[in-house]
């Protein structure tokens, strides 16, 4: 039992980032990845396939855009004024805190292999 006031752990789960391989594995770690809009173009994922496919290439799915956030990826703008300027504000705060953005069909390209993700807006090991 552990000692009183301390939480215990689960253990991490394994997965190809810790192998060290993948596309969203870079400078020895895996990328953390947000997402926002719809996902819809080429490929229609929902939010728990997108989080399969970030971590089968060796990256961390993130639900919400942090510090920590290294790439957010950006679908189609939900519909709806106020649900557009959430997705604004998602990507202008990401630029602000120098995170990568890319769109989702350029992330698609990237995970099938036929394009490379941009250089990070700032390193990795950040």
């Amino acid at each position: 039992m552990p000692p009183k006031g301390s939480k215990k752990r689960a253990p991490a789960a394994e997965t190809p980032a810790e192998e060290g391989g993948g596309v969203l594995f870079r400078e020895g770690r895996a990328l953390k990845v947000a997402v926002t809009g719809i996902l819809a173009e080429p490929r229609p994922m929902k939010r728990d396939q997108f989080k399969a496919a970030v971590e089968a290439a060796g990256g961390v799915y993130s639900a919400a855009l942090s510090g920590k956030t290294d790439v957010l990826v950006c679908g189609e703008p939900k519909t709806g004024k106020k649900e557009e300027d959430k997705d604004s504000q998602k990507i202008r705060d990401a630029e602000a805190k120098r995170v990568t953005v890319v769109s989702y069909l350029m992330f698609v390209r990237a995970l099938d292999g036929v394009e490379e993700l941009p250089e990070l807006t700032r390193s990795a090991a950040a």
